[in-house]
């Protein structure tokens, strides 16, 4: 949305029940402060937390195409990386060679 535009209450209402990544907002509060209309949505995670994010950043969000979540998501993809890591790693075993030297294969 354009820095300065205002949102009608139906133009707000809209945004209820939509799933934007992982997060459905549930609803949308107007806090006015320093010259400056944010509107925070209330949203709950598919994984069951509850979080409060910026309406417009959630839209900036779903227009670059990246998965706002309460921080799940991103814990899963560290958990994939350790995991392809560890078996990378496990893959990598030592091999004894007749004289007595350890080589990595």
């Amino acid at each position: 949305m354009a820095r300065g535009k205002t949102f009608t209450p139906e133009m707000v209402a809209q945004h209820i029940d939509r799933t934007i990544g992982r997060l459905t907002i549930l609803h949308v509060d107007t806090v006015r402060a320093e010259r400056q209309n944010k509107r925070w949505a209330t949203c709950r995670c598919q994984c069951g937390e509850m979080r409060v994010r910026e309406l417009h950043n959630l839209l900036q969000a779903e227009r670059r195409g990246s998965t706002p979540s309460c921080g799940c998501y991103t814990l899963e993809q560290i958990g994939q990386v350790n995991e392809r890591k560890r078996r990378k790693a496990a893959a990598f075993t030592p091999v004894q060679h007749s004289e007595g030297e350890t080589h990595h294969v």
